[in-house]
């Protein structure tokens, strides 16, 4: 299982989908959330994991999100296991084309590719995956990779 170094050390053998595991941190709260050390969410689909990590952030302050499983890493020599810290982000996944928008936009004058917040240091992505998942964490060779739009072609450039 993808997830096990992560989820063994607290006891969640085989995640269940659409659970959202939590556990609370010796933190103080702040503004109202919660501070958690661990949190999961599990499912396949991206609406599933868009609602569910939704609820985590509405309810508690993550200092870094984690995403397992596929979660759209893709690039060339990427294996399952692999850990993928990207370079760019892009729409892969949603064919809007029969409503007449270019393929890998959403809305009419949306770009194909977001500007997103991505983890700046690989060395302190590997620091907190051990931290958090203990000794039996590993950090993969996969590397982040330009989005790929319906039919396995790049995305179209944003339009003017």
């Amino acid at each position: 299982m993808e997830l096990a170094p992560v989820t063994e050390p607290w006891g969640i053998a085989r995640p269940e989908p659409g659970v959202i595991y939590h556990r609370p941190s010796d933190r103080p709260r702040s503004e109202g959330r919660r501070e958690v050390e661990f949190a999961l969410c599990t499912g396949p689909g991206t609406i599933r994991g868009s609602v569910q990590m939704a609820e985590l952030l509405r309810t508690t302050r993550p200092g870094a999100v984690i995403a397992g499983g596929i979660a759209g890493g893709i690039g060339e020599g990427v294996e399952p296991g692999d850990v993928v810290v990207a370079r760019e982000t892009g729409f892969y996944d949603v064919d809007v084309t029969a409503l007449g928008l270019p393929a890998g936009v959403l809305v009419r004058g949306g770009a194909a590719e977001l500007e997103a917040p991505l983890w700046p240091d690989t060395i302190e992505l590997g620091r907190l995956l051990r931290e958090h998942a203990g000794p039996k964490a590993g950090l993969g060779a996969g590397a982040g990779a330009r989005a790929r739009g319906p039919g396995g072609g790049p995305p179209p450039p944003p339009p003017p």
